[in-house]
């Protein structure tokens, strides 16, 4: 399990080709052998895919001026909706 690193292969996809650049990078790993809950060793494939230039922005803001005070996070993932659809379109 320790021999191989999690990425064993990754590139750049455009979900179609009037996209000026790479919007989404997709990485692949081999999960041959490493350990399940129901001891299944059969070979198999992982493949990820992310936005590269999202649009949608989020936030993290002070919580109050106590500064041991956990910030107050909102990734607002998907407020923008064209995010989405070019994942989806990047995924299929």
């Amino acid at each position: 399990m320790l021999t191989t690193n999690f990425a064993e292969a990754g590139g750049f996809i455009r979900s179609s080709a009037a996209e000026a650049a790479p919007i989404c990078n997709c990485t692949s790993s081999s999960q041959a052998g490493r350990p399940r809950p129901d001891h299944d060793l059969r070979p198999r494939l992982l493949v990820h895919v992310c936005l590269l230039q999202p649009q949608s922005r989020g936030s993290v803001k002070l919580a109050s001026a106590d500064p041991l005070a956990a910030p107050l996070i909102d990734p607002a993932f998907f407020s923008e909706r064209g995010d989405l659809d070019r994942l989806i379109k990047a995924s299929s």
